[in-house]
Formats: C-alpha cells, structure tokens, sequence
C-alpha cells in the first residue's frame, strides 16, 4: 500500500479540522471558567463577545492562509497519488471558516442582547461562552 501515506494524512485533517469545527459549533469543548465566574453577568457578556471576536480572528487569518496558498500548492503534487498539494489544505479552510461563521453568529446574538438588555439580573447562559455554567445558589 504505497498510496495509504496519503490517503492517511488527507483524512487526518478532514477528521481533526471538521471535527474541531463540528465541537466548536456544538460547543462541546474544554472549558476553564476561573475568570468567567468572577465577572458579573454584563461581564461575562463582555467577556463572551471576546472570546468570540478573538476566536473569528485567529480562525480567520488561518483560513485566509489557507487561502493564499492555494497559488503555490495547485501546481504540485503528492509524491504517489498526484493529487494537487491544495486538496491537502481544503479541510483547514474549510474547518477555519467554519469557525469563523459559528464565531460571528454568536458574537451577533451576544452584541444584540446586550445593546437591549435593560438590565442584567439574570444571564442568558445559552449564547455565552460558557452555556453549562450557571451559578445556582
């Protein structure tokens, strides 16, 4: 099996990048919240809002990379299965982009709530964050 090198590598991301995409959608990932519960809840709104925008930030210059290197890749080719170099590349933008969307849509609905919120005596935990903390007396 000379081609199974290549193959292994190309599924390796699909399986790493649209995974990471997949949990970050869901928002199923590890979570350390120490800071998150000293802040009140316009903080943690505030808080949330960053973590969003920095998340979209960081997803997004790895997918505009991603992107960028499409010129250089498109032209050569895996050593046994000839495929373009770029097919390698397409599940990162894909995944990075991914999380992009999932990043602004939540930085949207955060932004939204807290521009209308009149007051905040009780969080809404599904759009922070951090939806599975709630602080129970």
């Amino acid at each position: 099996l000379l081609w199974g090198e290549g193959v292994s590598l190309l599924l390796m991301k699909v399986m790493v990048f649209a995974g990471a995409a997949a949990v970050y959608k869901g928002r199923a990932y590890i979570a350390i919240d120490f800071l998150f519960r000293a802040f009140g809840p316009r903080g943690r709104y505030l808080l949330s809002i960053a973590a969003w925008t920095t998340a979209a930030g960081f997803a997004g210059i790895v997918a505009w990379q991603g992107v960028l290197m499409y010129p250089t890749q498109i032209h050569t080719r895996t050593y046994l299965l000839e495929l373009p170099k770029f097919y390698f590349t397409v599940p990162v933008i894909y995944g990075a982009a991914s999380i992009v969307v999932t990043s602004a849509y939540y930085t949207a609905l955060l932004a939204f709530r807290l521009w209308t919120a009149a007051d905040f005596t009780e969080t809404d935990e599904t759009l922070t964050v951090f939806p599975n903390l709630v602080d129970r007396p």
